[in-house]
């Protein structure tokens, strides 16, 4: 449920300045949930990349074959520009509302 559906179902409506501090709530609370998954996610980085090291080691001494190899960078590959394409359309919405503003 987005943030919209959420303060839309909210009965009765409140008043104008109840609505925007609600809108600063769900920001608020959105920002804060963002902030932890990403923090999450950077401490799993650091498991990967100690589970990484581990797949280089075993490569060298042939216990993985090249298509494993070619698997596990392509699902990297695959979350590295997911994030950056997430990052890109939040960019382009605050430049999209700069324009808009002047």
């Amino acid at each position: 449920m987005s943030w919209q559906d959420y303060y839309e179902d909210m009965s009765p409506r409140p008043e104008a300045s109840s609505r925007e501090e609600m809108k600063h709530a769900v920001a608020n609370s959105l920002h804060d949930t963002i902030v932890k998954e990403v923090d999450g996610l950077l401490s799993e980085g650091t498991d990967l990349r100690e589970k990484l090291d581990e797949i280089k080691r075993l490569l060298g001494r042939d216990f993985l074959r090249q298509r494993q190899v070619e698997d596990i960078a392509s699902c990297l590959r695959m979350v590295s520009g997911r994030t950056e394409e997430l990052a890109d359309d939040l960019e382009s919405c605050t430049s999209e509302r700069k324009i808009s503003l002047s």
